[in-house]
């Protein structure tokens, strides 16, 4: 009893001392100099932070050059993100001057903080800003325009944003600008991305809107995989469906894997399909294989599940070729099962015939398909297995 009186009397002591700290460092005036310079050398995080932001809530042209030069004093120290919310700050004023400043600073340093000004003079002025970026080096320009545009969505203007990168030419950076894009509406919520992406004409330039669902999907299935997955539902016929259902595969893979390979086996079969089930599984047994075979096992066999079997069969065809046509005999489809076991059992017979057909004797396969793997195969025979499964073949790694 007494140990909990203790432990209660200095709890009480420590938040008395939180509550009072905490209460003088509230009632200071976070608009000086002073008070900046202060937080600089504050480590109590939170009242570093809220030092730091409450002095840029103010930051004008009269206090710019004393309150760079505190900032400068402790460069080495700055987390990443304060420098870049000084120059946030700074650029809503002086976006020319930030830029400079951001510019000059090191080959490192810069990746950073020009993207961070560009990202405020977007929101605050996305015409001047397009000036501005293009006098940046090409190597500063991807970032640049891409935090731009993100600033240009959240500042308000929309659809001076939806022109701008509609009218760029395809390539890395309108891929770049069009993922910077779909994050900020992401964050608005998933109607607002969706809608985007929806409204998009069908007129506009060759693979826009199919890069444009891509990378929407993408940011969706970050922060929604299940929204993000009946969306997906809604195109399934559209020719640009294949690289989204990949994303939000690997993305909800991420989070549930077992919901997103049940949802990927119950779509309707296609090679789009099959490659999304092949790259969830992949992600899952990376981070997680006893979970993943454990899953594979427990649910009932079904075609929707074959390319997950088969990424199985993938990872023992070499080391383990008798567990590799274990795991084939579950493929649903009858003619797939035989291309694959044939396959792994014909490669098994070339590296160490006595063990394969040790195996095979011992085995249940159906006598016919024993003979099929241990009958010396035709050229055509060995450009089927490969077909059936290529990680098999001889110049392979497993």
């Amino acid at each position: 009893m007494r140990a909990l009186v203790a432990i209660l009397v200095v709890l009480s002591l420590a938040g008395a001392y939180a509550a009072g700290r905490y209460g003088r460092v509230s009632s200071l005036d976070l608009s000086t100099v002073e008070s900046f310079r202060a937080a600089l050398d504050d480590w109590d995080l939170l009242a570093r932070s809220y030092r730091f932001n409450g002095f840029l809530q103010t930051l004008n042209a009269d206090e710019l050059v004393p309150a760079l030069e505190a900032l400068e004093a402790k460069r080495d120290w700055l987390a990443k993100e304060e420098v870049q919310n000084f120059l946030f700050a700074w650029a809503r004023f002086d976006p020319a001057g930030a830029l400079d400043w951001a510019l000059s600073q090191n080959k490192y340093r810069r990746k950073t903080t020009v993207p961070a000004v560009m990202y405020s003079w977007g929101f605050h002025d996305p015409s001047a800003a397009q000036s501005a970026l293009e006098t940046l080096e090409e190597s500063l320009v991807e970032e640049a325009a891409a935090q731009m545009i993100a600033g240009w969505t959240h500042g308000g203007d929309r659809a001076g944003a939806f022109s701008y990168v509609a009218a760029q030419p395809a390539g890395t950076a309108r891929q770049k600008s069009l993922g910077a894009l779909a994050a900020a509406l992401a964050r608005e919520g998933a109607e607002s991305l969706i809608l985007w992406v929806d409204t998009i004409p069908t007129s506009e330039a060759a693979g826009y809107r199919r890069v444009a669902f891509q990378q929407a999907a993408e940011a969706l299935a970050r922060v929604d995989p299940v929204r993000a997955s009946h969306w997906i539902e809604t195109h399934l016929e559209s020719d640009y469906s294949g690289p989204a259902l990949n994303a939000v595969a690997l993305r909800w893979t991420e989070q549930d894997p077992e919901a997103a390979l049940l949802w990927l086996s119950g779509l309707p079969a296609s090679g789009t399909r099959a490659q999304a089930l092949q790259k969830g599984v992949e992600r899952w047994l990376k981070w997680d294989p006893k979970g993943a075979e454990a899953w594979l096992i427990s649910v009932t066999p079904a075609e929707g599940l074959d390319q997950a079997v088969r990424t199985l069969v993938k990872r023992y065809a070499r080391a383990e070729p008798s567990r590799a046509i274990g795991w084939a005999q579950r493929i649903q489809d009858p003619l797939t099962r035989e291309l694959v076991t044939t396959g792994v059992g014909r490669t098994w017979f070339r590296r160490d015939p006595d063990a394969a057909r040790a195996w095979l004797s011992e085995s249940q396969l159906a006598t016919s398909l024993q003979q099929a793997i241990l009958q010396a195969p035709t050229p055509s025979d060995v450009e089927d297995d490969r077909r059936a499964e290529p990680v098999v073949a001889d110049d392979e790694a497993a």
